[in-house]
């Protein structure tokens, strides 16, 4: 019988989210603004359409969560040069500024959680979760539109 790791990894996820909202509400933030601070901050000038893709998230979710961090002061959003429909995403100082303490705080979850594992199992898990990620993106575009 093949193991209940869709329940496994929605467990981790539901419970990553839970861990994080303490802090994250003391800088009035959600999760996905979160994430999406933290993967900006990775990859500075990435389009809107990019982050989607990337984030495999809708278009409209990310335009509402973009609008929060830019109406915050965390981010900016500048016209694309090369396609003047699209937007650049960049982080601005106020938005730096938090990328520490949030990257400290899911570090030190992921830790708590790994407690016990040795390098080669977590490096073993990261590489067939990155894989599976990656072929759960890719089963869920064919066939469609790989726009937002």
């Amino acid at each position: 019988m093949q193991p209940f790791i869709g329940r496994y990894i929605s467990i981790l996820y539901r419970q990553e989210q839970k861990y994080m909202s303490g802090l994250l509400s003391e800088y009035d933030f959600g999760f996905s603004s979160f994430n999406f601070l933290l993967y900006i901050a990775r990859n500075e000038g990435v389009s809107q359409k990019q982050l989607c893709t990337i984030l495999a998230l809708d278009e409209s979710l990310a335009t509402r969560e973009l609008r929060r961090l830019e109406e915050k002061k965390l981010i900016l959003r500048d016209r694309d040069p090369l396609d003047q429909r699209s937007y650049c995403v960049y982080l601005t100082e106020e938005g730096r500024k938090l990328v520490p303490i949030f990257r400290r705080e899911v570090r030190g979850w992921w830790k708590q959680l790994m407690a016990g594992m040795d390098d080669e199992e977590k490096e073993l898990l990261s590489r067939q979760l990155e894989k599976m990620a990656d072929h759960a993106v890719m089963l869920n575009q064919k066939g469609r539109d790989t726009d937002c």
